[in-house]
This record gives C-alpha cells, sequence and structure tokens, in this order.
C-alpha cells in the first residue's frame, strides 16, 4: 500500500472548468487526514481469498443490512463469478457491487475511500487534470480487453497509484450529494447512490479525469466498476496492512 500523506487540497471543480460537470461544482478546500491506499485496484485473486475464507457465509463482515440483503437474493458469490475466476489473476475484480466492495474491505481489516480521499490520492494538490498530469495525450487507448494491474498503459498518480484512469471505475464510501456551497438543482442527488471514481479501459478521457463523479445504485454491478481500499495512517499496523495479499507500506 501507499502513504497519501495528510494536507489541505483545493478539490472538485470551477464553473467554466474545460469538460466539468455541474456536480463537480464548486471548487473547495478540502483537509485529508494521511492514509495508505492501495497501490492497484483489488485484483481477481485478492477478492477470491475472501470467497475461498466463506466470507459469504459470515455475517461478521458485513452490516446488519448487507447481511440481509446477501440473504433475500440468495448470494454467496459475485454475480459471474465462474467467468471471472477464469481470467487471469491479476486483473481488477469486477461485477461487484458497493456491498461487496464494502464487505471485503471489512473482512480485510480496511475500509473504501471516501471520494474526496480518492480524488486526493488521484491528483494530490496540484489540480491536475488526470492522475498522470494533464497531457491528454497519455490517456491509455480504449480497449475490449480488461488491463491486468499496472498494464493500462497510464503513468501512475501523483502517490504512485496505478490504473486511477485507465483500469476500471471504482466504488467509494460517498453517497451521491451535492458539494458544499453548490446551488445545483438540475442533478438528482441521493444517499442511496454511492459515488464512484475514475475512467475504465472501454471508456472515454474524459471519464478519466481527477473530479469526475459517477454515481451508482450500491447494488450495481457490471464489467467496468470494481474496487481499491485504504487504511488510516494511524491504523496501518504490519498484519492489518499485509491481510489479503496486500504488502506491508
Amino acid at each position: 500500500m501507499l502513504l497519501v500523506k495528510g494536507g489541505d487540497a483545493m478539490l472538485g471543480n470551477a464553473p467554466g472548468t474545460e469538460g466539468a460537470a455541474t456536480d463537480e461544482f464548486p471548487r473547495q478546500e478540502v483537509h485529508i487526514e494521511p492514509f495508505y491506499i492501495d497501490e492497484t485496484e483489488v485484483t481477481i485473486q485478492r477478492y477470491e481469498l475472501f470467497v475461498e475464507a466463506g466470507g459469504y457465509t459470515n455475517p461478521g463482515a458485513w452490516t446488519p443490512v448487507e447481511w440481509d440483503w446477501l440473504r433475500s437474493k440468495g448470494i454467496d458469490t459475485p454475480v459471474n463469478w465462474l467467468t471471472e475466476r477464469s481470467l487471469d489473476p491479476q486483473m481488477p475484480v469486477t461485477f461487484v457491487t458497493y456491498i461487496e466492495a464494502d464487505g471485503w474491505a471489512r473482512w480485510a481489516g480496511r475500509r473504501l475511500p471516501t471520494e474526496f480521499e480518492w480524488e486526493y490520492a488521484a491528483r494530490g494538490s496540484d489540480l491536475r487534470r488526470y492522475p498522470w498530469g494533464d497531457d491528454k495525450a497519455l490517456a491509455p487507448l480504449p480497449t475490449t480487453d480488461r488491463p491486468v494491474a499496472k498494464s493500462s498503459g497510464e503513468p501512475p498518480s501523483v502517490w504512485g497509484a496505478y490504473d486511477m484512469g485507465g483500469g476500471v471505475r471504482e466504488w467509494t464510501s460517498s453517497g451521491y450529494r451535492r458539494y458544499r456551497g453548490s446551488n445545483d438543482r438540475n442533478i438528482e442527488y441521493s444517499d442511496s447512490m454511492h459515488v464512484t471514481r475514475g475512467g475504465w479501459f472501454g471508456g472515454e478521457v474524459d471519464k478519466m479525469r481527477c473530479a469526475d463523479r459517477s454515481p451508482e445504485p450500491k447494488d450495481k454491478a457490471m464489467v467496468s466498476l470494481g474496487f481499491r481500499t485504504v487504511i488510516d495512517a494511524r491504523l496501518a499496523y504490519p498484519d492489518i496492512v499485509a491481510r489479503a495479499g496486500a504488502s506491508t507500506p
């Protein structure tokens, strides 16, 4: 995992920013506490550790609401899991809902990042447009093939995280809310939707912008959507950080 040093950063976008959507306004100063973030998205191999350990039959890995949802739907693996298991184990796991990503993170002693933590891990405090900088020409080319970790072709983020633009979109813990100071009334905001961040291997470059927000229902699962996790720096003891296939910082 990678250390993201805390600090104050200007996140979001100002009106008039090229390509920005109104749900990114206004730009605002946000204080971020230090944390560790996964260098790559959680892979199929790492997610399988959870499945094989009985994660889907362990109520301790889930909130009561999540557990009730799993039982009511009869879910004991991610949708499309047989196909996922047949792929390169170093590919990011996809077809996982917010609920399942949250369950994996809890089982591993971690959590999903807030959307501002994700954005700070992608752009730091220099207001770069994309995780790799401002040069659109460095964006990975769209493909129908899901790339294995670190192979999307884009340079790492300011903190060293890979595939934040062209890997898969990533769940955050944040509900889809209007930003503080926003007067936007043209978008329906709701805590029933969770913000996903980042672009994906088959998507357009503008969706790879650091500030882009894409809300999805928490029970949504698709090939373009995965996750990575974080740990508060004050909690990042080696035994927690190393759990579920990640190295000690």
